[in-house]
């Protein structure tokens, strides 16, 4: 049950931070994904999501981010984690080898962002490591 709110409260939390960035602060999306990584360290959270997103819209071209992404899995803001977790979903399989150390590694928090985002990449090898999550009852 606990699972279900969780998953229900990424569902909302994705659909609230969707619609705050129509009123983004700044456009990131011409900025390149070595200025997003930068981003990504700032202090303000909403231009850390903000700068998460664009990595996101990027694709597999944002590879580069991968490592700092997945990182803001543990964020202390959660509309940054959901914003990390859909972006690495967006970058697609080469994000595959840093969320499956995540979901073994990581904190509750980051094993559960990483095992959602591995379950959206929907590969072969990112759902081996998301149903092994599972197994073990998302602990």
């Amino acid at each position: 049950m606990n699972f279900l709110k969780t998953s229900l409260g990424v569902v909302v939390l994705t659909f609230v931070f969707s619609f705050s960035n129509v009123q983004a602060k700044e456009d990131y999306s011409k900025k390149s994904v070595q200025e997003l990584i930068t981003v990504l360290k700032s202090e303000d959270s909403l231009a850390r999501a903000q700068a998460a997103g664009a990595l996101g819209k990027k694709g597999p071209q944002a590879k580069d981010a991968v490592d700092e992404l997945i990182g803001l899995l543990k964020d202390s803001k959660q509309h940054v984690q959901v914003a990390a977790m859909n972006a690495l979903v967006q970058i697609g399989n080469a994000a595959v080898p840093g969320l499956s150390k995540a979901v073994d590694e990581g904190n509750k928090a980051t094993q559960f962002y990483a095992a959602n985002a591995l379950k959206k990449i929907g590969t072969p090898k990112a759902m081996e490591v998301y149903k092994k999550y599972a197994a073990k009852g998302g602990k």
